[in-house]
């Protein structure tokens, strides 16, 4: 199997990478957010990509409109912020800081570790920034896991 490269991405004008987890950090997120996944992927993906989908450009839009699918979106996604809520909160930042431990931020053109021995280093990012990161992380290291799971299902069938 083939190691992944770091991913770069911007946001809010600051550039990531987002590199792996080691194998008991990539594991123990995976079994926490395990209680999430079924609803994220079952439920809530599906019906944000149908809602999208149909959803007006961005030009044709109105502010009245752009509004209005924000609320279904959330509605959509509220069996997900339910499970979300209900993982206790040393779990949550748990799984935050480890995910976050996997990025690093450029300053000028040096790269440097969002998160060290357990602590944010920077502050200027924002709780939005974060989780996007962490969604990042996560996508990143569970793809092996569905993967795996994928080929047991073939192999069974």
């Amino acid at each position: 199997m083939a190691t992944l490269e770091p991913k770069n991405i911007t946001l809010n004008g600051m550039e990531f990478s987002i590199g792996r987890l080691d194998l008991f950090d990539a594991l123990n997120v995976s079994r926490v957010i395990a209680p999430v996944l079924p609803v994220l992927l079952s439920e809530t993906l599906g019906a944000v990509a149908r809602a999208l989908d149909t959803s007006k450009s961005v030009d044709e839009a109105t502010a009245e409109d752009r509004i209005s699918e924000l609320g279904k979106l959330i509605v959509m996604s509220e069996p997900v912020f339910k499970q979300i809520a209900a993982m206790p909160r040393a779990d949550f930042e748990s799984v935050v800081r480890t995910c976050l431990s996997a990025c690093e931020i450029r300053i000028g053109k040096t790269w440097s570790k969002v998160v060290q021995n357990g602590a944010v280093m920077f502050d200027n990012i924002d709780q939005a920034t974060a989780l996007i990161l962490c969604v990042h992380v996560i996508w990143r290291e569970l793809n092996p896991i569905i993967g795996a799971l994928n080929l047991s299902a073939e192999a069974g069938a």
